[in-house]
Parts: C-alpha cells; structure tokens; sequence
C-alpha cells in the first residue's frame, strides 16, 4: 500500500508520522528507539527522531527507561526509549482511528497473495484488527512451492502495521483434507468472523 492510500495518511498528511502512529497503538507495551524504524521506513535517525518528539509534545508517546536487555538487542547506550503514553487522553478516539486503518492494510496485503503464481485460496480473519489470540490473521493454501515469496510480502505489511502476522501457508491438499475431516484449526476460521478473497478449492458454504 502506498502512502496516500494510507486512511491515517489523508488525516494527518505525513507518511512516516502516520507509520509511527500506527506501530505505538498497537503496541502499547513495547518500546521503541528511532534505530527500530531507520530499515522499515528508509528514512535516517535524525528524521525518525523529529517525528518522535513530534509525538511526544502531542502528549501520545512517552519517554521510559529502556532495561539492559532492551538497549543490547536495540543495540543502543540510550538510557530512555519511547513508548505508548496510556494517559494519553484520546485514546479511545486514537484506538478507534487505527482500527478503522487496518482493514485497507490487510485487503491489500490478501489482494498481493492473490496475485502469486499457484495461490488458490486467500483467507483473512478478523483476528488481524481484533485481539489476538491462538487464531491465525490469514491462511493462505497454494499449489507451488512459493512460501517464500509469500513471507516477503507478509513482512513488508508487518513493517507496514508494526506488529508480528499470524500466517498459515498450507497445500490445496492440507487444506481440503483438513476441510473433509471437519479440523478444528479450520473450522474454528470459518465459523469466526472472516473474509474470502480467493476460493479455487471450493470452500464448504456457511
């Protein structure tokens, strides 16, 4: 997804501040340096950094002590990371915000998987935008042997929405096994709230 399909995008008018946004909502307990976005969003700390203490003086991210363990698998002597200020006042606006954000992320991303040479059936659970839990956020069956381009595209959309996708790459013939022998793991994703955007393996009806 480009930036300026990014809905946060149209309402704040800055691509990285929408980015960086988006990553401290959803991860109200993690911190973060400016070094942890350099890679993702190609941009140098001291750009990463101004967009940071734009956040900060907007009262939604706030200063904590980073522990040791933090700075070495950062890889920095800062003292202090950023993270998610849980007195921020609107943050039930905020959550509703990004909420509301993700759905174009993960049609985009099934969108892409629909497109790889051997996908036959693309399906998204609403686990993506709810709380997760041991539920999957999308499952993919194929008949090649593409998982690897498959988690580059996963990987780019979780640089994209800062958190960790929950992806099951399965054969047409796992998947149409598992349907035949009424398998929970199946099951519990067609009966949960989900969306289909591709079915060449003939998926039971509800």
């Amino acid at each position: 997804m480009n930036d300026r399909q990014d809905p946060l995008y149209s309402i704040i008018g800055d691509a990285v501040r929408a980015k960086l946004l988006r990553v401290f909502a959803l991860n109200k307990d993690s911190l973060y340096v400016a070094k942890d976005f350099t890679k993702a969003l190609r941009k140098r700390e001291q750009s990463i950094n101004d967009v940071l203490r734009w956040l900060e003086a907007d009262g939604i991210i706030t200063k904590k002590k980073l522990s040791a363990s933090e700075r070495k698998s950062k890889g920095v002597t800062a003292l202090k990371g950023y993270g998610f200020n849980k007195r921020y006042p609107h943050q039930v606006f905020l959550d509703m915000l990004i909420r509301e954000s993700l759905p174009t992320e993960k049609d985009v991303l099934a969108q892409k998987i629909t497109r790889v040479s051997g996908v036959r059936c693309v399906i998204t659970t609403d686990m993506f935008i709810e709380k997760r839990g041991d539920r999957v956020d999308i499952v993919v069956a194929s008949m090649a042997d593409n998982e690897a381009d498959l988690q580059d595209m996963v990987q780019e959309a979780e640089r994209s929405i800062g958190r960790e996708l929950r992806c099951a790459f399965l054969t047409v013939n796992d998947l149409l096994h598992r349907i035949r022998t009424n398998d929970r793991f199946i099951r519990n994703i067609l009966e949960g709230k989900h969306s289909i955007h591709l079915d060449k393996v003939g998926l039971p009806e509800k």
